[in-house]
């Protein structure tokens, strides 16, 4: 096999493409767009602990449905109204938050019939991602007052919207909400987290990325197969010439040694290569956040391929050693 250093090139330079190709294909088919990678974001940071909710009902109707919908919630959920406006005098963007006590006060914000503003300081976190997902910039001004949710908008220029907020900030079930609109708000309406769009998509692209783990790891164990019988035939023609030394030291350590000389090594080092080359790549992308997929890809891959390698070296080494008997003396 020494002889045949082509041959082990070959196998190097072949594992070693495969396992940074499907690396790439497992980057690029799990790549999340600004939007998506935002939503993920979101979850990561408040869960299901708000829900947004949307209703298609107008006039006395909405009012009925609504307070009914707000006398239905679990004792820990609690509704808020939010009216997108402007601010009087300056114009700029303000949204204003309107509910019961208890509902001002889960996100730290003064209970008064008046408009308060919400200070920055101190702000409920999950605000400031429902203001990354309102038409506002994430600084306008953020204004609570208590008042019943089912009332008429109040000073409100802009659109109307409704969320329903955990108050001890544990996440809200999600599918009992959805249930609890449809039932009191009517089919059309929804209860959905924060950007749950984006999230359905994310969740796509994570199952497409499975696949491409399972098909990447075949497509290795496929190239240490057809790369490696190559070795493999190329090492059987190398231990038929060392077979009498077998003979005379009486041992088959020394097609042993060859044999993972040959094969093994080979693919443990092309395993490393493709490993540490592939990480390189995708390093400056993924810590962007934008990457859904795992990346225990590369360890699975390394491990697949030394695996496999490991397999064909024994068979390799069996086979050397039942053509290396053919050299010893037979007695009678």
């Amino acid at each position: 096999m020494s002889a045949q250093t082509r041959v082990t090139a070959r196998f190097v330079a072949a594992l070693s493409v495969a396992i940074i190709l499907a690396s790439q294909v497992n980057l690029w088919v799990g790549l999340l767009g600004e939007n998506a990678a935002n939503a993920m974001t979101s979850l990561d940071r408040i869960g299901t602990s708000l829900v947004t909710i949307s209703s298609n009902t107008d006039g006395a109707t909405e009012k009925n449905r609504i307070r009914a919908f707000a006398d239905a919630l679990p004792e820990d959920a609690q509704l808020l109204r939010l009216d997108e406006g402007h601010t009087s005098g300056t114009g700029a963007g303000s949204l204003v938050l309107t509910g019961s006590c208890r509902a001002l006060q889960a996100i730290h914000a003064a209970c008064s019939t008046s408009k308060v503003p919400l200070a920055w300081q101190g702000r409920d976190p999950r605000i400031t991602e429902l203001m990354r997902w309102t038409a506002l910039d994430i600084n306008s001004a953020i204004f609570a007052q208590v008042h019943a949710v089912d009332a008429a908008k109040q000073e409100s220029d802009g659109m109307s919207s409704m969320i329903v907020i955990s108050a001890s900030g544990v996440d809200l079930s999600v599918p009992g909400l959805r249930e609890l609109v449809r039932t009191k708000l009517g089919m059309k309406a929804t209860a959905e987290p924060l950007g749950n769009s984006w999230l359905v998509g994310a969740k796509d692209l994570a199952a497409s990325a499975s696949w491409v783990h399972l098909l990447g790891l075949l497509g290795c164990l496929a190239t240490v197969l057809a790369f490696g019988l190559s070795a493999f035939s190329e090492f059987l023609e190398f231990a038929r010439e060392v077979a009498p030394l077998t003979v005379l030291t009486n041992s088959n350590a020394l097609l042993g040694t060859i044999s993972g000389w040959s094969l093994l090594f080979p693919a443990i080092l092309a395993s490393a290569i493709g490993g540490v080359v592939a990480f390189w790549l995708t390093t400056p992308i993924t810590v962007a956040g934008r990457q859904q997929s795992s990346s225990n890809l590369y360890p699975i891959l390394a491990m697949g391929a030394a695996g496999s390698a490991s397999l064909l070296c024994l068979w390799a080494w069996r086979s050397a050693v039942l053509r290396a008997a053919s050299w010893r003396p037979v007695s009678g």
